[in-house]
């Protein structure tokens, strides 16, 4: 199904779309040596593939990509400008020290990928709430507490996101944003973090999008179609801003 979708993609410029896939094959094939194995908690290949195809199928500009959540997929975006002519430039969040010191060390000299390596804060049930009812001010940690790097290996801890600087993306500057991190229900803090950041047409691909009221917290502050929703061994849904 998802080869259905992706070969009715129309890629006008530079690039033909079996170029495109060739490339991604070997940014695959690159980053599998290097531990990239897209298995366990790791953004699928389809996913991947959907969101590279889909992002370059009007233009060959450019592309400047927020992943939130670092993993095997970065090792991907590191290999994909190594392979391709494919311009990308993605920064990388990531909480957990060893990790993200691990995606350092991997894409060290990487012109297009650098990870930041950020902490967590959790926010109160009253304050995550008026994020989405209110906006959210570029001082939003500032209301939240530290979260250990202990508690940060919990899984379902609530109301959790990066403390990040958003001010240092410019409005309407994001092609991309890949919602694959922190853990729990406070990833959907990015929807509200970065709806003005976001460009015309961006797409936000989100993994385990049915573990919480993701699409549901989305509409909240983003006006979107749905462009891919996979519902089998892999959960992930492809958006594209309206």
């Amino acid at each position: 199904m998802i080869s259905y979708m992706i070969t009715n993609y129309k890629i006008d410029k530079a690039l033909s779309e079996s170029r495109i896939k060739a490339d991604i094959d070997k940014a695959f094939e690159m980053a599998q040596k290097d531990g990239g194995a897209f298995s366990g908690w790791a953004l699928s290949r389809q996913a991947i593939t959907a969101f590279v195809v889909q992002l370059f199928q009007e233009s060959v500009d450019t592309k400047h990509i927020v992943e939130l959540g670092g993993g095997q997929s970065t090792l991907f975006w590191n290999a994909l400008s190594q392979v391709s002519d494919l311009p990308l430039r993605v920064d990388t969040y990531e909480h957990h020290p060893q990790w993200a010191a691990e995606l350092s060390q991997k894409t060290a000299g990487s012109p297009s990928v650098q990870i930041h390596h950020v902490g967590l804060k959790q926010f109160s049930d009253e304050t995550f709430q008026s994020f989405f009812q209110e906006g959210v001010d570029p001082q939003y940690a500032s209301l939240g507490r530290d979260v250990s790097d202990e508690d940060a290996e919990f899984t379902r801890i609530r109301n959790c996101f990066y403390d990040l600087d958003i001010q240092i993306f410019k409005d309407a500057s994001i092609d991309g944003l890949i919602v694959d991190g922190p853990h729990g229900n406070g990833r959907s803090l990015a929807y509200p973090l970065f709806a003005k950041k976001l460009n015309d047409k961006a797409l936000v691909l989100v993994d385990d999008f049915d573990h919480y009221p993701f699409l549901e917290d989305a509409t909240k502050v983003i006006d979107y179609e749905v462009m891919y929703r996979n519902r089998y061994k892999k959960r992930w849904v492809l958006l594209q801003t309206l």
